[in-house]
Parts: structure tokens; C-alpha cells; sequence
């Protein structure tokens, strides 16, 4: 049984975690990797059941990352400030 509690308690230490170590290369990969293991062990029902929750918090909080990356990417697209994103994200128009 999935404990959301500790799942949403993950992701938002994985997004204080990225804000601090965001500006160091793989800061953000870090950052939920580090609370996937904090999750895992907070939810105390055994390494199968830690690693199942652990591993939904890294999978969320990338999926998130990834849409709020793409999403500034179109925002910055749509008003012409980077020419390459343009050309990158003009064929998904």
C-alpha cells in the first residue's frame, strides 16, 4: 500500500534540496536521488516497500522537472528570446 504522505513529503524536500544544490552539475538529479533514499526510509515497512516509494518520488519529480523544463522552453520560444529553441521546438507546432 502506497503511503502518499511520504511521497509528496519527498518531492517537496526534492525541490528545497534543487534549489540549493541546482547550480552544481547533476545538482537536480541529487536532489531526488537524496530524498528517494529519505523516502525510502522514512516509510518503514520493510527495503521492498521503501524502495517502491522511493523510487515513485525520483519518477514524479523528474516527470515534473521535465514538464516545467519543456514548458519554460516553449515560453521562451513563443516570445523569440533564444533563436535555437525556436528552430528546436518549431516542429512540435
Amino acid at each position: 500500500m502506497l503511503d502518499w504522505k511520504f511521497i509528496i513529503i519527498g518531492l517537496g524536500l526534492a525541490v528545497v534540496l534543487g534549489q540549493f544544490i541546482g547550480t552544481i552539475k547533476d545538482g537536480i538529479f541529487l536532489s531526488f536521488l537524496i530524498s528517494g533514499i529519505i523516502v525510502g526510509y522514512l516509510v518503514d515497512n520493510g527495503y521492498k516497500n521503501g524502495a517502491i516509494h522511493g523510487l515513485i518520488t525520483g519518477s514524479l519529480g523528474g516527470l515534473i522537472v521535465v514538464i516545467l523544463i519543456f514548458a519554460t522552453f516553449q515560453i521562451l520560444a513563443h516570445f523569440g528570446r533564444n533563436q535555437f529553441l525556436v528552430q528546436f521546438f518549431g516542429n512540435l507546432y
